[in-house]
C-alpha cells in the first residue's frame, strides 16, 4: 500500500507562473496525516531528498543527523531515532517514511 493512500493525503501541484510551480501536501484527520502534509508541503520540490539523504544514512548504521531541520521550517521538529522517526509528536517507522518520501519526490517530478 502506497504511504499516500494509507495517511489519507492529497498531493496537489499548482502552476505558480509559466515556469514554476507550487506543490502542497493536503492532510486529512487520521492521525499524523496532517503533520505529514504540512511536513512535504514545506518540502516542497527543493529538499525531500536531503531528508531521504538522512534517512537512509540512518537505516545503514551511517552518521547521520538527529535532528532535521527544512530550511526555513521553525515550526517543524523532526528526530531520527531509528529504526523510527518523530515529527513533532508523530512517531512512523523510517521505512514508511522512506516510502512516501520516493512518492513526493515522484510526483514532483512528474
Amino acid at each position: 500500500m502506497m504511504q499516500k493512500d494509507k495517511y489519507l493525503l492529497e498531493f496537489i501541484k499548482i502552476k505558480s507562473s509559466k515556469y514554476s510551480d507550487t506543490y502542497i501536501c493536503k492532510g486529512n484527520s487520521i492521525p499524523g496525516s496532517y503533520i505529514l502534509g504540512n511536513l512535504l508541503t514545506t518540502l516542497s520540490d527543493r529538499e525531500p531528498h536531503y531528508l531521504l539523504e538522512e534517512i537512509h544514512l540512518a537505516m545503514n548504521n551511517g552518521q547521520y543527523e538527529d535532528y532535521y531541520s527544512p530550511d526555513g521550517a521553525i515550526h517543524i521538529t523532526i528526530k531520527i531515532i531509528p529504526p523510527n522517526i518523530e515529527i513533532d509528536d508523530f512517531k512512523m517507522k523510517l521505512s514508511e517514511m522512506k516510502q512516501l518520501l520516493h512518492e513526493w519526490i515522484y510526483f514532483v517530478k512528474s
